[in-house]
């Protein structure tokens, strides 16, 4: 597997060096047939990980291949802490949660002075072009 794809790597960096029709189809060659390598190698490596799961049947190491999956289909969140009113770290969920409401309130009660007079020429006709 890692010689196909050792292969389909070089080939593709002639291709761009290159830029020929010939390149272009070899790369595709082996693009192809790396395809196939990893294809084949998944399969070997379900195959014998069935094998091993008939042979033993302890529910520990299902357990611990279904926890691993979930571990793996969850997506990164970058939250990871939040500073306070006084600059403290809180990296607790409610912790945060209550960081941030309390922001949120203070941002959204805030009153802002505003006399309502706003001055602007009023535009009249088509719509001048934005370059």
């Amino acid at each position: 597997m890692k010689k196909a794809i050792d292969t389909k790597r070089k080939t593709f960096k002639e291709w761009r060096r290159e830029q020929t029709i010939e390149k272009k189809a070899e790369y595709n060659a082996a693009k192809k047939g790396a395809k196939k390598a990893v294809a084949c190698a998944r399969k070997e490596a379900s195959e014998k990980l069935m094998d091993e799961m008939e042979a033993d049947n302890s529910s520990k190491k299902i357990f611990k291949i279904a926890k691993q999956t979930v571990k793996d289909g969850k997506d990164v969140i970058g939250n990871g802490c939040v500073r306070d009113e006084i600059g403290t770290l809180c990296v607790g969920e409610r912790e945060r949660c209550e960081v941030w409401k309390r922001h949120m309130e203070k941002v959204m009660n805030e009153e802002n002075e505003w006399d309502g007079m706003a001055e602007a020429a009023v535009v009249h006709g088509p719509l001048e072009r934005v370059t």
